[in-house]
């Protein structure tokens, strides 16, 4: 089970923070996501075994995208992530004049925070019981209907990047001495064929 990314914004267009330590195309469709939230709601989308789950309030929408994380441990993630990592460092007039970006210096205590909730906690940081956090959302559908069309959201670890990586890499590797083999191979071939001719050719001549 995993935390995916964690966003926190304003608008569509100004994310004030953004952590992940994954690859995909999930952080494009993540801004369509934010395009179609309604102000003041609470939304679980669905794709898959993955969610984008968010909290939109006073113009401010935390939202995470994970994997096998039940909601309430997400809505009770949002909340710590609302309370104690952007309130208790930022007043809410200083988050409105904040710009895209402003607070991608909170990576540390996001990913403190991951950590926290990705190990099966029974309660949140502040100790309110995780079953406080079973929330009936106003939203909760597929990305497809919620987005009004298909979406495919691809999530790659780095882990895996790597492993591609280098997998290619050998591919690469082994074809170019393949190739280098085969044009050794045509050049002894040539010389052979160019051999048996000559010798024909002596061998006719001397007759």
């Amino acid at each position: 089970m995993s935390f995916i990314s964690v966003i926190v914004a304003k608008t569509p267009d100004i994310v004030l923070c953004e952590y992940t330590s994954f690859q995909g195309n999930f952080s494009q469709v993540s801004r369509l996501v934010l395009q179609k939230i309604q102000p003041n709601s609470i939304g679980i989308i669905k794709n898959l075994n993955k969610k984008f789950i968010y909290v939109c309030e006073d113009k401010l929408i935390y939202m995470c995208f994970v994997e096998e994380i039940s909601d309430e441990v997400a809505f009770c993630f949002l909340h710590d992530l609302k309370t104690i990592t952007v309130e208790s460092k930022y007043s809410y007039e200083v988050l409105m004049r904040k710009n895209a970006y402003d607070l991608n210096n909170l990576d540390n205590e996001i990913i403190e925070l991951i950590d926290y909730y990705s190990s099966n906690p029974i309660s949140s940081k502040e100790g309110q019981s995780i079953d406080e956090f079973k929330i009936v959302p106003t939203v909760n559908e597929s990305i497809n209907k919620f987005l009004n069309k298909e979406v495919i959201v691809t999530v790659q670890s780095n882990q895996d990047v790597q492993h591609n990586l280098g997998k290619n890499l050998s591919l690469l590797a082994t074809s170019e001495l393949q190739e280098e083999y085969n044009q050794k191979n045509k050049k002894k071939l040539i010389y052979l064929i160019g051999g048996i001719i000559a010798f024909m050719i002596v061998t006719s001549l001397i007759d």
